[in-house]
């Protein structure tokens, strides 16, 4: 390795060690929480399903995060620079396959929302409170449940009235 190279990488670990441990825990509490979420929603046929397109990448920028943050140090000191090596040869890799489900997979959600959740008998439900975000669409099993000013707690409330 370059000493310039070792340079840059001593000279980033304050700011970058604790970043890229603020994304790996954002990664998980946030993005992966709400896809394990969803996953087992669907798996146990919920009568409603919240989908996010966001938290599709958090996998994938969580391996990249903890990657950068086992590397990192280890360019720094330098120490095992074949490891270091193959290290970096991952990140790029997660970081391209990041970028490539960013442009195609994000962008097709909801046109894949639309043909497949329609298919396993849930309908479209915008109008229910609650969304963390815009980025967020309600599917549920039962569209008299779609009932605008109620939300996720009201219609599971419902489903096991029936």
């Amino acid at each position: 390795m370059e000493e310039h190279e070792i340079l840059k990488a001593k000279q980033s670990l304050p700011w970058s060690l604790p970043a890229l441990l603020l994304i790996a825990v954002g990664c998980y509490f946030l993005g992966l929480n709400d896809l394990a979420v969803t996953i087992n929603d669907l798996i146990h046929q919920s009568p409603i399903v919240r989908i996010s397109t966001a938290p599709i990448l958090t996998p994938l920028l969580l391996a990249m995060s903890l990657l950068t943050f086992v590397g990192l140090p280890l360019k720094a000191v330098p120490a095992l620079p074949r490891l270091v090596k193959g290290l970096e040869i991952w990140v790029v890799r997660i970081a391209l396959a990041n970028f490539l489900v960013l442009v195609t997979v994000v962008p097709a959600s909801p046109f894949l929302q639309n043909h497949f959740m329609p298919q396993m008998g849930y309908s479209k439900c915008n109008v229910l409170q609650g969304h963390p975000t815009i980025w967020f669409n309600d599917w549920i099993k039962e569209p008299a449940w779609c009932v605008d000013g109620k939300d996720r707690a009201w219609v599971l409330s419902q489903a096991r009235r029936t």
